[in-house]
């Protein structure tokens, strides 16, 4: 809490500078033609060590966060991911967030690591309904960066006999597999999963209640590559309907912080007929009338 206090106080300006300096070597490619537009340029590391000392002299402050935004960025990560409390200070710090989304716009690179990290959820509740075997769960995670991890969880923690309210994975699916990378990061023996769902916002169910066809209606998936702050939420809790994969999806197992163990409970099973309910209610909230 000490060290872990200070980086994050200290970090929203060194990625303000380091956007600054980004910024300052578009400028110059574009100054001496480098390409008809930034798709053209070197990619940002690349310009960055050709305007460098360049940058130095014009805005040292902006060169020195460059210089440092490595280090206080890893370091961020590392305490974050061991801290439940310093995680929620993190969220008390709009700016910084916002910091890190700037400095991912900029240097082209998608979510980064650090951006992960800080919009991962803790103690956040979660509603799974899996309407073609009638089954659903409240739920409560924390420390899941990414939706890997959660469909991971998802296979691992709701799998079970079926008679008991668990879910009944698909033939082929390796549950003493998933639960293993449940407890180990990708580098320290992380195994191959497939995955047993396709996961679905709420929005995605159709006027009857039940889900569009596999393969149809993606942009009401819940992909892989996203994180559960994406999940759209329903009356203040986020939703994960889960259908028939539409094709065979496979990855590396486990989890990718050092340090982020995700944490998941089972709160409450509910009935079929609860499932049912859920998913007329939800059919009817995405597909309005007039």
């Amino acid at each position: 809490m000490i060290a872990g206090a200070a980086i994050l106080e200290k970090l929203p300006d060194v990625l303000d500078g380091t956007i600054r300096f980004h910024s300052m070597c578009g400028d110059k490619a574009k100054a001496d033609r480098l390409g008809d537009d930034e798709d053209d340029w070197p990619p940002p590391s690349e310009l960055a060590q050709k305007y460098r000392d360049a940058i130095f002299d014009e805005d040292s402050a902006a060169g020195w966060a460059y210089a440092s935004e490595e280090s206080l960025t890893l370091g961020a990560i590392a305490h974050l991911g061991r801290s439940k409390a310093l995680r929620q200070i993190a969220r008390e710090m709009p700016l910084l967030l916002e910091r890190a989304r700037g400095y991912d716009g900029i240097c082209r690179s998608g979510r980064s690591f650090l951006t992960k990290m800080l919009m991962t959820l803790d103690d956040e509740p979660l509603l799974v309904l899996h309407p073609e075997q009638r089954k659903g769960f409240r739920m409560r995670f924390s420390a899941i960066p990414d939706n890997f991890t959660l469909h991971a969880a998802l296979m691992g923690y709701l799998s079970g006999v079926p008679d008991q309210g668990w879910l009944e994975n698909p033939e082929g699916i390796d549950t003493d597999a998933i639960r293993r990378s449940l407890n180990r990061t990708i580098n320290d023996g992380g195994v191959q999963l497939q995955g047993a769902f396709n996961l679905w916002n709420w929005t995605g169910v159709q006027p009857n209640g039940t889900l569009p066809a596999p393969g149809a209606a993606s942009d009401h998936w819940i992909w892989n590559e996203g994180v559960p702050a994406d999940i759209a939420l329903f009356e203040g809790v986020r939703i994960v309907v889960l259908g028939p994969p539409p094709y065979c999806r496979g990855w590396r197992g486990g989890y990718i912080f050092n340090g982020l163990i995700p944490e998941v409970r089972v709160e409450e099973k509910l009935s079929a007929n609860a499932v049912q309910l859920w998913m007329q209610k939800l059919g009817d909230a995405a597909n309005p009338s007039g």
